[in-house]
């Protein structure tokens, strides 16, 4: 007997099906649908009641079917293409694919194309749109081909996303490649010459200092009439954010060459910062006039603008770095220059002892041993004998307080060994404590014997030098790390807000940086003392007068020749007027310690690079650690975790530190034994682990908050939920026993009224008994009695055998299921059954009848995600972040009437998490959204 005899073949099917019934097919080339022959309708029989795309082209001028799956495709020209020809439903491509479908119906041989780039007019629009389908033949019992059966996945998001990565992933490879912001700023577009796709042409302007207009560094893939036009920048600033420039077809013609048969007729201002809120520029992004900008477009060219912010960023850094690094060379160079240069003995006296050391040419000059320090006397006996009261006369008022330390005099030597006389100018300065006693006495002496020639090259030098420094506007200081005093020039002084004229020591500059960065300072100092590396430091300092400044200062430690530090050497600049946010900063450092504070926060750093843990005092007492030394993780951290929690912080820790899987973020609460008492405390912990762009870890910080009161109270609540519930479902079960003998005795009364009575109290029954299992299930949850019983089961299989189940329950809804390839998964299969019967309860309750519930299921690396797809209201964006919070509901004139506590997202998603996996949503208001969750594979 024909499928057809009665329109069997037409039942079911969906909305598609039904267009088909009401069609008139009258002038079709098909004629009335009893009229078809059968191996077509077994062919859209089996295409209507598939929940994978599929469309029939059925005879020589293909006449087109599909089923609901297939609707999306053709976009705005459903249902108007049902019916239609081939060549006239695709006119725009059916040159690409028409051949393929006359091959096909020829020679009954089938077809496959992955990934064919199609360029589709559905939405108004040519549109860059990406299949993989097969064309099959649709053979009759006679062996003819009659038709062709196309079975289509779009896969114009997984093309065009992971085009886009790529491109992404290409600017991410030159984020360290320049040295020079400048250089950065008009090369950093130059790898989207060759990538016109997503970005047919771009600009950059970035903000002139000076007179605060933007200027064009960079024009990629555009005419002259691109960098020509006047962009709404004031507008695009205003706004703080991105904006869309419409209608440049008209207003810049030919602003690019592209081969679409539509021009590019819009442009995305992107904002760039480098380096402070403050927007420094605009990246002018062109848009293929292929694709509309949605979100994913926009966040796609808002990464690439960061990653243009970040190159020119970290450009402008190393730039700096390498300008301070060879000027201090430099100013190393020249000093060394100046005294190779001016042949200058140098000498430094030790007042205590009367020794003084000297460099080599000194002592050759005076006849002195080479020993490392020699007597004064053994340098005065050498001075004439002219000169030599005055000499020692020199020596005992520079070290004096009241002289200044100022040493300044000419005299003659006479070496024993070589008796020519040698005129000499010497030069020193004598340093004092605060005590105004004499604590170094050093400078240099230089042959003047040909004085012109020396003195010359000596003012050069000097010249260079503060030429140099006052460049820079920097400060340069002398430390003698032996006893605290400091030898600084008046910038140096100035940049701290000191007077010139004063003292400025060591213990003076410990004083004037504010406490918080004090440590900081005192350990990079030691740092580049033990490691003979430049020291560096950016602080704050208080002024006399109550101002607050930012400092940069650099530093290069001094040694002596047994390899002990003597002193450091560096420059200082004052960079208040790079932090102008400083007061911001400020009140906001001071509003997090409040904060903390009153929040008795506990707070832990962990530097990997130093392979460093810091806790600071609240931590150490939820720990109950009370020792001085460096805490460590093996010998204070996880010895202190309650033996039931122990291995679940570490798997916590270990699922963090993987950024892939959790982007970094820790969030659990867990028990504490207090080394000091053995009390235990619980306390929730919140961090973040930062990587670098290998995705290897570089720093965990967090706090840890006490919440023992709150658990023993939620335990406690917990306990009574659990205690009603369990008391509440014993009537519950009896009565529903009463309802079954009442509706048996209804039936045999055949009795309408009461069956319909019992049926509506049967249904709350089960309702109440839902919502008091989940009140159970929570409870459960919440004081760890919930456990997973893991196993390896085939996914598919799962979600088929629960839609058998629940198509029972759900008749309003069709309920659809795409699997995917086939997945084995490792999880607790019940647990997991139980949050998608909660998302599929949740799609039909918010979603009106009649509407399609769409399940999927694919695998991403080791994880297989499962998706719940509804055609319902919709989610507003700030409701989306609490979604899976406890007891929270959306609260709307269209929710009020719909029944829930809000805790099956709430368990679904605690259940998820005891998987190691992820759950979110996507969606938009009005136009239904999308539950994913992962789950490991076996």
């Amino acid at each position: 007997m024909s499928l057809v005899s009665d329109n069997r073949f037409l039942t079911g099917g969906g909305q598609a099906a039904d267009l088909i019934r009401k069609m008139d097919w009258t002038d079709s080339p098909l004629g009335e649908p009893d009229t078809w022959p059968d191996a077509l309708k077994t062919a859209l029989n089996i295409s209507l009641n598939s929940g994978f795309p599929i469309a029939i082209y059925w005879g020589k001028d293909f006449t087109l079917l599909y089923n609901d799956a297939y609707s999306s495709i053709p976009g705005d020209k459903h249902p108007w293409a049902l019916g239609k020809k081939g060549s006239v439903a695709w006119d725009e491509i059916w040159h690409l694919i028409g051949h393929q479908f006359t091959a096909v119906l020829r020679h009954g041989e089938s077809v496959r194309e992955p990934n064919s780039m199609l360029p589709m007019k559905r939405h108004g629009y040519t549109e860059e749109c990406y299949f993989d389908y097969t064309l099959s033949p649709v053979i009759d019992a006679h062996g003819k081909t009659l038709g062709v059966f196309n079975a289509v996945v779009e896969t114009t998001y997984k093309v065009i996303n992971e085009r886009r990565n790529a491109l992404l992933h290409k600017f991410s490879l030159q984020t360290s490649r320049y040295v020079n912001s400048r250089k950065a700023s008009r090369e950093v577009l130059s790898i989207l010459s060759g990538e016109r796709d997503d970005i047919p042409f771009a600009l950059l302007y970035l903000r002139d200092p000076l007179t605060g207009e933007y200027r064009l560094t960079q024009a990629v893939n555009t005419t002259a009439f691109g960098f020509q036009y006047h962009w709404p920048f004031e507008d695009a600033a205003k706004s703080r954010g991105s904006l869309i420039v419409k209608d440049l077809d008209k207003k810049i013609p030919g602003i690019c060459e592209i081969k679409w048969p539509e021009p590019c007729s819009e442009a995305v201002l992107l904002p760039v910062r480098l380096d402070s809120a403050r927007i420094d520029g605009f990246l002018v992004a062109g848009v293929n006039p292929g694709k509309r900008v949605d979100n994913d477009y926009l966040q796609f060219l808002e990464r690439l603008a960061g990653h243009v912010e970040i190159t020119i960023s970290q450009a402008a850094l190393r730039e700096n770095d390498i300008e301070i690094a060879e000027l201090m060379q430099q100013r190393e160079d020249e000093l060394q220059f100046a005294v190779d240069a001016a042949e200058l003995g140098t000498w430094d006296l030790e007042p205590e002892s009367n020794k003084f050391a000297a460099n080599t040419r000194l002592k050759s000059w005076f006849g002195v041993p080479s020993d490392e320090q020699v007597p004064l006397s053994m340098a005065t006996d050498v001075i004439d004998e002219k000169d030599r009261a005055r000499v020692l006369e020199a020596i005992s008022h520079a070290m004096k307080f009241e002289s200044g330390g100022l040493y300044e005099i000419e005299y003659t030597i006479r070496n024993p060994k070589n008796p020519e006389p040698r005129l000499v100018r010497a030069k020193g300065k004598a340093l004092f404590n605060e005590k105004q006693q004499v604590i170094r006495f050093s400078g240099t002496l230089q042959d003047i014997t040909i004085e012109h020639r020396t003195m010359s090259l000596l003012e050069l030098a000097n010249q260079r030098l503060e030429i140099a420094l006052n460049a820079a506007s920097l400060g340069s200081y002398d430390l003698d790390l032996r006893t605290g005093l400091m030898v600084c020039t008046p910038q140096c002084k100035q940049n701290f807000g000191r007077d010139p004229q004063k003292p400025f020591n060591y213990p003076d500059l410990m004083a004037a940086i504010r406490p918080e960065f004090r440590d900081d300072v005192k350990k990079r100092i030691e740092t580049s003392i033990v490691n003979h590396s430049t020291y560096h430091a950016v602080y704050q300092v208080d002024t006399p007068e109550k101002a607050t400044r930012w400092i940069s200062a650099y530093g290069r430690p001094q040694y002596d020749e047994k390899g002990n530090a003597t002193g450091m050497v560096g420059v200082t600049s004052d960079i208040t007027s790079q932090k102008n946010s400083s007061e911001d900063l400020e009140k906001a450092y001071e509003q997090a310690r409040l904060s903390k504070h009153a929040a008795q926060l506990g707070m832990f750093d962990v530097d990997y690079i130093t392979n460093t843990l810091d806790w600071d005092v609240r931590c150490r007492e939820l720990f109950g650690i009370t020792h001085p030394m460096e805490v460590t993780l093996d010998r204070d951290f996880f010895p202190r975790l309650h033996e039931e929690d122990r291995e679940r912080v570490r798997t916590a820790m270990e699922f963090s530190h993987d950024r892939d899987l959790s982007d970094g973020n820790y969030d659990i609460e867990y028990r504490t034994v207090s080394a000091e008492d053995g009390r235990v405390r619980w306390v929730r912990a919140k961090g973040r682990v930062f990587f670098n762009e290998k995705a290897v870890p570089l720093r965990f910080i967090g706090s840890v908050l006490e919440i023992t009161d709150q658990k023993a109270i939620e335990l406690r609540k917990n306990d009574f939920i659990g205690m009603v519930s369990h008391e509440l479902k014993t009537p519950l079960t009896s009565l529903k026993a009463y309802i079954q003998l009442l509706n048996e005795r209804a039936k045999k009364k055949e009795d309408s009224f009461e069956l319909n009575a019992l049926g509506k109290v049967d249904l709350q029954v089960n309702k109440m008994t839902n919502m008091i299992n989940g009140f159970l299930n929570v409870a459960r949850l919440e004081s760890g009695k919930i456990h997973l019983i893991t196993d390896s089961f085939s996914a598919n299989n799962m979600i088929r055998e629960l839609i058998s189940d629940i198509e029972i329950i759900y008749t309003t809804h069709t309920i659809v299921f795409q699997p995917s390839p086939e997945l084995t998964v490792k999880a607790d299969r019940e647990k997991i059954e139980q949050v998608i019967v909660n998302l599929v309860s949740n799609a039909v309750k918010y979603s009106p009848g009649g509407t399609v519930v769409d399940i999927h299921c694919r695998a991403e690396g080791d994880e297989a995600v499962i998706t719940v797809k509804d055609e319902g209201m919709g989610i507003p964006k700030q409701d989306m972040e609490k979604m899976f919070t406890r007891f929270y509901r959306v609260e709307n004139s269209r929710t009020k009437t719909i029944s829930g506590f809000g805790i099956g997202l709430y368990l679904s998603a605690e259940i998820v998490k005891r998987h190691h996996g992820r759950i979110w949503v996507d969606s938009e208001k009005g136009k239904g959204s999308s539950f994913h969750f992962t789950i490991p594979l076996a």
